[in-house]
């Protein structure tokens, strides 16, 4: 698909000046998915998954653009729609199964010389609130340090083991009988909200390099849709959280 071929679709070409920081928020979202065909637009409470990341980032007034970087056409034109920057087509070669988001975010710097910093939002996390990205933005702008959301993990060492030879029980932690109260807690990373400067991701290649700092979400908000399973757990959780406000 060449570039002018695309119905409606707006040009990325904002004048800058390298004494204005920007703030640019970019949502990555593939035309195809494995686990769920056409993910990103799969309806959820019934609006496209995509429309949720997209919905957020503009209500929480943070950034200078919301961009959108995709593939296809159908999910171009309804970013759009709903005020988004389609800066151009993702290429095919970097819209494969085995594509990482990360290599799209420095295609984007590249081709459009960005500055300031740079947000990665992922529609697969549609409970994150308008606080989450305020939080989690402020993070890194008092700190000037790269910021990734996390939420706490119920993974515990003391139980965990691998199969040796398909049946033997073998600890990966020597203290099984660690009671839940006196293992620390432990935390990993959701994948909603990913925070770096332009020059740090173009210096390293990555949002994660270390020192790197964790904005806490709860649980509620910390779905990662993967699968059906996945997208019915968030529309129990959405509904919940609505029926919530309403009694409230």
């Amino acid at each position: 698909m060449i570039l002018g071929q695309l119905k409606h679709i707006r040009i990325y070409a904002k004048a800058r000046t390298s004494a204005m920081m920007e703030y640019t928020a970019v949502v990555t979202a593939r035309g195809n998915s494995k686990g769920i065909p056409k993910k990103n637009m799969q309806k959820l409470c019934g609006k496209p998954l995509i429309y949720y990341c997209i919905n957020k980032l503009i209500e929480s007034k943070c950034f200078d653009n919301v961009m959108v970087s995709t593939d296809c056409t159908e999910i171009a034109d309804y970013a759009l729609s709903l005020g988004a920057e389609i800066p151009y087509i993702r290429p095919k070669e970097l819209a494969q199964d085995d594509s990482k988001s990360i290599d799209v975010v420095k295609d984007l710097i590249r081709r459009l010389d960005l500055s300031g910093t740079v947000c990665l939002c992922q529609p697969t996390s549609p409970l994150l609130s308008v606080e989450d990205i305020r939080g989690a933005l402020n993070l890194h702008i008092s700190r000037l340090l790269p910021v990734a959301t996390v939420s706490e993990s119920s993974y515990r060492p003391s139980i965990h083991a691998q199969l040796v030879d398909g049946c033997s029980v073998q600890f990966i932690n020597d203290n099984i009988y660690d009671r839940r109260q006196d293992e620390c807690r432990l935390y990993k990373v959701n994948g909603a909200l990913f925070i770096r400067s332009a020059e740090g991701i173009k210096n390293t290649g990555s949002f994660l390099s270390t020192p790197l700092l964790g904005y806490v979400m709860p649980k509620e908000r910390s779905v990662d849709i993967d699968d059906m399973l996945d997208l019915r757990m968030a529309e129990l959780l959405m509904d919940e959280q609505t029926s919530g406000s309403h009694r409230g």
